[in-house]
């Protein structure tokens, strides 16, 4: 915790141990939740990892999660298969910022 003010970082990754429990178990909601108002806080995104079921992405999203990964979204791929796929139309999928809306949203990365 300590290093979130003291390095150059602007992310904050949820570890897979704490979204997959989820449903599970409070007090990882808490945390979870806790984690999110903190790097609101401090003006830094959160990226859920781990995410497998539509259930995951759910709790996320009500708690104000912006990004999530894992394989309910696509399997893992190399960067040029992930590049080829972005130049033909597809694109990374997002967790709605929008908590009202639980579906899922597609926004396109910013080009390197």
């Amino acid at each position: 915790m300590a290093n979130l003010s003291r390095f150059p970082m602007d992310t904050v990754k949820i570890d897979k141990s704490f979204v997959q429990r989820l449903a599970d178990q409070e007090q990882v909601v808490s945390v979870v939740d806790a984690i999110i108002s903190l790097t609101r806080a401090l003006n830094m995104d959160v990226t859920g990892e781990g995410i497998a079921t539509s259930d995951h992405v759910s709790y996320l999203q009500r708690m104000g999660c912006q990004v999530g990964q894992r394989f309910y979204f696509d399997k893992p791929m190399p960067s040029s298969n992930m590049a080829e796929k972005i130049k033909s139309g597809g694109t990374p999928q997002i967790l709605s910022r929008d908590a009202a809306n639980l579906e899922l949203t597609e926004e396109l990365l910013p080009a390197a």
